[in-house]
């Protein structure tokens, strides 16, 4: 986290640091950093394949997505090349509407 906070009042604009840029920040290392657990957990997939070409997809930054990531087919050769499937795919949290975060945290706290 140190590393995280360190980069983000880092930046070469005379010492002034956005609080929304530091927000920005630290947002996408925490989606990363949740993304990377929920892979570990095998609670989300962690490869998949174009369900056309069976060509194994890249899991590539989005804005559109509610995780910030999304698995895209980069076969050219492929008719749905460039296609995305969500990181909900295929895992546990794909029958919710709610972000995987808030269903964490929901799950965590009815366990407790």
């Amino acid at each position: 986290m140190k590393e995280i906070l360190d980069h983000a009042f880092s930046t070469p604009r005379r010492g002034v640091v956005k609080a929304s840029e530091m927000i920005f920040v630290l947002l996408k290392q925490f989606q990363t950093v949740v993304t990377n657990f929920l892979m570990a957990k095998n609670l989300i997939k962690d490869a998949m394949q174009c369900s056309h070409c069976h060509q194994e997809m890249d899991l590539k930054p989005s804005k559109e997505s509610p995780e910030r990531f999304n698995w895209r087919c980069l076969n050219a050769k492929c008719i749905h090349y460039q296609s995305t499937m969500t990181l909900r795919s295929g895992s546990f949290f794909q029958t919710f509407q709610a972000p995987m975060l808030e269903v964490l945290k929901t799950i965590y706290l009815y366990s407790k």
